[in-house]
Order: structure tokens, then C-alpha cells, then sequence
């Protein structure tokens, strides 16, 4: 039975990765509606723009946990060491935990899990509730392009530049903090993006028509924007981290889904997953944007 809301101190250490993030977001709100003061959430950087809104506590990701459950996100051994001097430690790590949760389905079902252990139901999609900074650097009606990710070998899909040369609207191609130089040369002097806070994110995308991007962290916060995107899926499972109500493209490998982040061909070619033709992404993406 998990600890009764309201009467225990709860550390939630926050996934390390934005998209992740994003899934959690129902998972922080619940936390904090039924706890209040009594919760705090260990996040990376982006965690005041991304939770703040929520009005939780915060603390640095990698800070050590302290109160009467942890609830870990992350999935590794080092969130179990900041958590060491928690007494009731829970997430899907192998070892050194005191209740392991399963990690089957989709992501927001093992942040629902977690939930679960904390006395609280997680419901809803992930929504951000903050408030976006407004510009006219982009034009309305855009089709944004988000073609980077932090794992290239099994989610960068070469297809991108001939999409923006197939698209009858403005493009934008967006990147986040250190990709300015190779953003650069995948847009080809096409307007882009790069290194935006989320707030100047949110103000941005809400001007696109449509968002395509790889599977990545601003795929998932688009949708929690209510940005109509269409993610191209490389090694990655839709099934699994799919953003919710998002436009799922994906290939078809004999090797995939993998997960992996370095590409090991197993009966087919090297980065087999990412042959998606233009002509099904470009297809998704006008149905997307209406």
C-alpha cells in the first residue's frame, strides 16, 4: 500500500531526458495536487520552465533525496544512489530499490505506475501549463522541422531537406542548445531555430501548422502544446514512446524496434529503420495540419 497524500515527504526524481519530462507532467500535477509541500521534484535544467508552472518544489536532478518515498523516474543506477537515503525507494531498476514497478507498455504507464505507489492516480495526457513567450519571428502557418536528436545513429531520418522542398508553405527548421552548427548545414539556408527556451518554444510552435520531427524531447512537448505532429520513427517503438495523439511514420526493418542508440544491423542494412520515403512523411504531415 503506498504512503497516505498529504501525511509523507515525496522526492520525485524526474526523468534526465526532455521528452521524457513531458510524459511525467501528469505524473508531477497528481503528485502535487495530493501532496502539496510536501513533494519535491528533482529535475535537470529545464525542470523550472517545464514544472515550475505546476507550482512544485524543485531541486537539482542530482542532488541526494531525502523525505519517505522516492519515486524514480530514470531508469539507472545512479537515480538509486541519489535516493540512497530515502528509506522507500521505487522505480524499475533491477536492483537496490525496495519496490520495483513494471516498465511494460508505453512510458506515461510507468509514470502511472509510480504514481500508483505514491497513493495517487495519474490521469489525462501531458499538458504544459505555463505561459509561452509570443513573436512574430516565425510566420504563421509554418511547417516547423525538428530533424536533430541526441542518438543520430537510429532516429536522424535523411529525409528532411526533401520534404521542405516538397512543402507548398513556409518551412522553419528548429534545433536545440549546441546543434547550431549542424542544424546549419542540414536546413540549407532555410529560417531556422535554435537553442530556444521552452517558453520561447511554446510561443513559436504554436504558430506551426504542423510539427515533424524525429523521436525527441520536442516532439513530445509540441503535442503537450497542442501542436499537431507527425513523428518519424526510427528504431524507436510508437507503442512505447510515442507523444500522445501524435502521427506515428515508421519503416520496416526486420530489426526494429531496437531502442538503441548506436545502429547493429541484425539481417538487414545499416540504418534500415530510417528508409521511410519522403512521400509517406510529406503525406502524414498535410493530413496533420488539415
Amino acid at each position: 500500500m503506498g504512503p497516505t497524500p498529504g501525511t509523507h515527504q515525496v522526492a520525485l526524481r524526474a526523468p534526465n531526458h526532455l521528452g521524457d519530462g513531458v510524459m511525467a507532467l501528469p505524473l508531477v500535477e497528481a503528485l502535487q495536487g495530493a501532496y502539496g509541500e510536501r513533494l519535491v521534484v528533482h529535475a535537470p535544467r529545464w525542470g523550472e520552465a517545464l514544472y515550475g508552472p505546476l507550482g512544485v518544489s524543485l531541486a537539482p536532478a542530482r542532488a541526494p533525496m531525502r523525505g519517505d518515498v522516492a519515486l524514480l523516474c530514470p531508469p539507472s543506477q545512479r537515480a538509486v544512489w541519489e535516493g540512497r537515503h530515502v528509506r522507500r525507494r521505487v522505480g524499475i531498476q533491477p536492483w537496490g530499490i525496495t519496490e520495483r514497478i513494471s516498465d511494460a507498455g508505453h512510458q506515461e504507464d510507468v509514470y502511472r505506475r509510480l504514481g500508483a505507489a505514491a497513493g495517487v492516480v495519474v490521469r489525462g495526457r501531458p499538458r504544459w501549463r505555463g505561459r509561452a513567450v509570443e513573436g512574430d519571428e516565425v510566420p504563421v502557418g509554418h511547417l516547423a522541422l525538428n530533424p536533430l536528436s541526441a542518438t543520430p545513429d537510429t532516429r536522424e531520418w535523411q529525409g528532411f531537406a526533401a520534404l521542405a522542398a516538397a512543402w507548398s508553405g513556409p518551412v522553419v527548421v528548429y534545433g536545440g542548445p549546441g546543434e547550431a552548427t549542424r542544424l546549419h548545414d542540414m536546413a540549407r539556408g532555410l529560417p531556422t531555430c535554435v537553442g530556444l527556451s521552452l517558453p520561447e518554444l511554446a510561443g513559436a510552435l504554436r504558430r506551426a501548422a504542423v510539427l515533424v520531427s524525429v523521436d525527441t524531447g520536442p516532439a513530445h512537448f509540441a503535442r503537450a502544446l497542442g501542436v499537431a505532429t507527425v513523428v518519424v520513427h526510427g528504431g524507436t517503438d510508437p507503442a512505447r514512446s510515442a507523444p500522445a495523439r501524435s502521427v506515428a511514420v515508421v519503416g520496416d526493418a526486420p530489426c526494429r524496434p531496437c531502442h538503441a542508440s548506436t545502429c547493429r544491423p541484425q539481417g538487414c542494412a545499416p540504418r534500415a529503420c530510417l528508409d521511410i520515403p519522403v512521400s509517406a512523411v510529406l503525406e502524414a504531415a498535410r493530413e496533420a495540419a488539415g
